[in-house]
């Protein structure tokens, strides 16, 4: 009888986007579930027989017969709900709620990002590595000359950012600055500094800022004519262009160890889709930045 109930709550939810995978009763009850069976919930409330999974209502199509739950309250039986209960390897580990206080998934999965990013460019191989190179100098060439950026900098602190400003302007001023005075080179190589890491994404983050310029600059405006803009349109057109070169940067970089520019990009490619109407992607950009 409570399988069967289990398949009619099931029933009721067709066309979810996301699959249920903590214990049914814990997600009708709204409780935190470790996604062991059973749970730690269901064993405090000492009911492990309404223990339910998404998979097991939906694998078994036959409701389980007197006998066999008697055999699975036999089995649950000697479970003493005060010890602590083991985790299961797998999904358990890898998201949900400890168990118990003393482990932190959150701390494991910090540890593994961090292992992935050093040794993401490493298993590349040879020839995806120079494609990579290829398009990073590629993408950092359609930056405009120093003396524009500056300019534009300038703009975008005085101008549209005037009172709160999503960056820190010496600090963003710095780093462009170290960022000129080293080698492209310099900045392509595996290491783990993260100052090297921060030169390296500056690149995006500053793509983001001039898209923001150019999307509220006028043609009549020094900049503008230097770049050989001629009317809204082509601002209008190269601030989208600028907004597209800095998210394909994010995109090869990737954002498996998030440095401080790659947050200020995500915030600044954020008041950019907003200004530009298309406030659902804002939201998305937004959501990155916070992760």
């Amino acid at each position: 009888m409570a399988q069967v109930n289990q398949q009619d709550f099931i029933s009721t939810f067709p066309n979810r986007r996301r699959p249920i995978t903590v214990c049914l009763e814990c997600y009708r009850r709204k409780l935190k579930c470790n996604r062991v069976k059973p749970c730690i919930q269901c064993c405090t409330r000492k009911a492990p027989e309404t223990c339910y999974f998404a998979d097991d209502v939906s694998s078994s199509q036959s409701t389980p017969t007197p006998q066999t739950r008697v055999d699975r309250l036999e089995a649950y039986s000697d479970i003493d709900t005060a010890s602590q209960i083991p985790i299961a390897q797998g999904l358990v580990e890898r998201a949900g709620y400890s168990a118990t206080s003393a482990s932190s998934t959150y701390l494991r999965l910090n540890d593994e990002s961090v292992q992935r990013h050093h040794q993401s460019i490493t298993r590349l191989t040879p020839m995806d590595l120079q494609g990579f190179h290829d398009e990073y100098r590629h993408l950092v060439s359609k930056l405009p000359q120093p003396t524009i950026v500056h300019a534009l900098i300038d703009c975008f602190l005085t101008e549209i950012f005037w009172a709160s400003v999503p960056i820190d302007e010496y600090r963003l001023r710095t780093l462009y600055n170290d960022w000129l005075n080293v080698p492209l080179e310099e900045h392509l190589k595996d290491k783990s500094d993260h100052s090297r890491s921060e030169l390296l994404y500056l690149p995006a983050l500053l793509f983001q800022v001039l898209a923001n310029v150019m999307l509220h600059l006028t043609p009549q405006h020094g900049p503008a004519r230097n770049l050989g803009l001629k009317d809204n349109y082509d601002c209008a057109r190269l601030s989208k262009t600028f907004s597209l070169f800095g998210n394909r940067l994010m995109f090869i970089l990737g954002r498996q160890r998030p440095t401080l520019c790659s947050v200020e990009h995500d915030l600044v490619a954020c008041s950019w889709l907003k200004d530009s109407g298309r406030g659902k992607e804002a939201w998305h950009s937004l959501a990155n930045a916070v992760r």
